[in-house]
């Protein structure tokens, strides 16, 4: 299959429809208090369509076209690039799938994290592993930057996925602190019981933890248990 077709292909990939209804792993952010900074490396581009009214959201590998999947022409553009080995141009600089170039931590997404890095009262790493596979992760120079910042900024940092333990550890060694915790949830079951629970008016206020997250927690796990 042509280069062209392959790329286009990944993209496609990649896609997510965007519509009216705000998915609840992008809706929760609107309970969170703002400005959050969202360092997000998915390249659907639904973080900075949903979220950047309230947050910064830095895309640190790009996003995909949306322009070539949101207008329905998918399916003919897809057969150019078969038939004539054509190229669909790129819109906006994106890194697809791979290992990360050295020099990527140079870029202007990068260089705003770490400014504000700084305002941060804690990192909180949802259903990410950079990129980890059997034998080391795509995303090994993005794992450096964040090790970096925290050695130089300690912060409290959590890290939120079906399977955390690994990378938990992975940080705790590197930065020689225990001041790195799991939390083995889902984020789109965790994110949807969140919003079930709370007052939009309130929030995710101490007050809410005080009182409700005891009931929250076993709500969450009945929703796990069910599916």
């Amino acid at each position: 299959m042509p280069l062209g077709a392959l790329d286009f292909l990944a993209q496609r990939a990649l896609w997510r429809p965007s519509h009216g209804v705000v998915p609840p792993q992008y809706a929760v952010f609107d309970v969170f208090g703002a400005p959050a900074t969202l360092f997000n490396f998915n390249l659907d581009g639904l973080a900075e369509f949903y979220c950047s009214r309230r947050h910064t959201v830095l895309e640190p590998h790009g996003h995909i076209d949306r322009v070539w999947f949101d207008d329905g022409k998918y399916r003919d553009l897809l057969e150019d690039t078969v038939v004539y080995e054509l190229s669909v141009p790129h819109v906006t600089p994106k890194l697809l799938p791979s290992p990360e170039p050295g020099n990527i931590v140079a870029g202007d997404s990068y260089v705003i994290a770490r400014r504000l890095f700084k305002l941060a009262p804690a990192l909180v790493i949802v259903g990410y592993s950079f990129g980890r596979r059997d034998n080391g992760c795509d995303d090994v120079h993005s794992l450096e930057y964040f090790v970096d910042l925290l050695k130089v900024l300690p912060r409290p940092t959590f890290v939120l996925s079906p399977n955390p333990d690994e990378l938990v550890e992975v940080l705790r060694e590197r930065l020689s602190s225990h001041n790195v915790f799991g939390l083995p949830v889902r984020w789109e079951v965790f994110s949807t019981k969140i919003l079930a629970a709370i007052e939009p008016s309130e929030g995710l206020s101490q007050r809410w933890c005080d009182r409700q997250l005891e009931e929250f927690i076993y709500a969450y796990e009945k929703a796990v248990d069910a599916q």
